[in-house]
C-alpha cells in the first residue's frame, strides 16, 4: 500500500488541489487526512467537500474541528470576543452538510500493516503526551536554525539526535502518524516510526511548497517527503478579498507573513499579548477586547520601527 499523509489545509484549497494533482503520479492507494481543515484561508467548505470526495480516504479531526464543534452553540448574541473573531466566522459558513462531516470525525485511528500497528492522530501529544516530539514545531525551528537553516536533511538528523539522546515515551513499536506543528519531518527511533506531514496549507519549516508524506509498505517500509510547488499568491488573494480578512485584518496580515515566509509570526504576536497580559496581572482568558486591541496597537508600532 502507498498511503498519502496530508495534515493541516488551514482553507488552503489551491494548496490541497495541487497535493492532490500530484497524487495522481504516485499510485497512491488510500489518502490519510489528520484535520485542521479549516483556519488560516477562507474556502473551509471547498476544502472539506472536495476531501469528501475521495472515496478512498480516512479523516481524523484536528484540534480546529474540535474547536469549532465546541463553539457551536455560542449564542450570535455571545460572540463579542475579538480574540475570536476568526472562529466566529467560520461558524457562520460552514455549511450544515460540512459540519454534519467533521462532528462524526474520530480524533484518532489505528490499522494494522502486515505485524505492524499504525497510529494517527493530528497532534503528536496524542500519541505520546506533550514532550520532547512536541518541541519539533514552528517556534523550536526558527529558534533553533533562524538565516542558518540550509537543507532538509539537516534539519532531520537534529531530530533523530534529540530524540535518541532524550528517548521517546514507553510506548508500542508501530508507526506513529501526525501532524499540528507545520514542520516535515520523520525519524524511525528503536522501531517505532515517526511521521509528520507538515502542514499542507501553512508551512513553517522556511519552505514554502506543499508539503505530504508517501508512506509505502509494499515491500520495506518507506517513507518520502514530498513538496509540491503552486501559485501562492493564489490562497492570499481570496483571503485579501474575503469577509474573513474584514473581521481580522491585523490577525491575517500576519498569518500572510507566515505565508509568504513559511516563518511563525503568529506565534511570537501571540507570545507577546501573553505577556503583556501577564504585565497587567490579567488573568482573564480568553483576552479582553481591550487587551487585545492594545497589544495590536503596541505590537504594531514594534513592526514598524524595525523590533521584529
Amino acid at each position: 500500500m502507498r498511503y498519502a499523509i496530508i495534515a493541516d489545509i488551514h482553507g488552503n484549497i489551491t494548496a490541497l488541489n495541487a497535493i492532490l494533482e500530484d497524487c495522481k503520479t504516485q499510485n497512491i492507494d488510500q489518502y490519510l487526512f489528520l484535520g485542521d481543515y479549516y483556519g488560516d484561508f477562507p474556502m473551509i467548505n471547498q476544502v472539506i467537500t472536495r476531501i469528501r470526495e475521495i472515496d478512498n480516504a480516512l479523516y481524523i479531526n484536528g484540534n480546529k474541528e474540535e474547536r469549532l464543534i465546541q463553539a457551536m452553540n455560542t449564542k450570535p448574541q455571545e460572540r463579542t470576543n475579538e480574540q475570536f473573531a476568526p472562529l466566529y466566522w467560520h461558524l457562520d459558513n460552514i455549511t450544515a452538510e460540512n459540519f454534519r462531516f467533521i462532528k462524526e470525525l474520530p480524533d484518532k485511528l489505528s490499522f494494522s500493516i502486515g505485524k505492524l500497528k499504525c497510529y494517527i492522530a493530528h497532534s503528536p501529544s496524542q500519541h505520546f503526551n506533550y514532550g520532547i516530539v512536541d518541541s519539533f514545531n514552528g517556534r523550536t525551528f526558527y529558534d533553533r536554525f533562524g538565516k542558518d537553516y540550509t537543507n532538509h536533511q539537516e534539519y532531520l538528523a537534529y531530530i533523530n539526535d534529540k530524540l535518541q539522546a532524550d528517548k521517546l515515551p514507553d510506548v508500542t513499536e508501530g508507526i506513529y502518524i501526525f501532524g499540528h506543528w507545520h514542520t516535515q519531518w520523520y525519524a524511525n527511533i528503536e522501531n517505532r516510526l515517526l511521521i509528520n506531514a507538515g502542514s499542507c496549507g501553512m508551512p513553517l519549516d522556511f519552505n514554502v511548497d506543499a508539503p505530504y508524506t508517501i508512506l509505502d509498505t509494499y515491500q520495506e517500509l518507506s517513507v518520502i517527503e514530498r513538496r509540491i510547488n503552486y501559485d501562492i499568491t493564489v490562497p492570499i488573494k481570496a483571503l485579501k478579498e474575503s469577509d474573513l480578512y474584514q473581521k481580522a485584518p491585523f490577525w491575517y496580515d500576519l498569518s500572510i507573513l507566515d505565508f509568504e515566509n513559511a516563518k511563525v509570526h503568529l506565534w511570537l504576536f501571540l507570545e507577546f499579548v501573553h505577556e503583556l497580559a501577564l504585565s497587567k496581572n490579567d488573568l482573564a482568558r480568553p483576552y479582553s477586547n481591550e487587551l487585545w486591541q492594545e497589544a495590536i496597537t503596541l505590537y504594531s508600532k514594534k513592526i514598524n520601527s524595525g523590533g521584529f
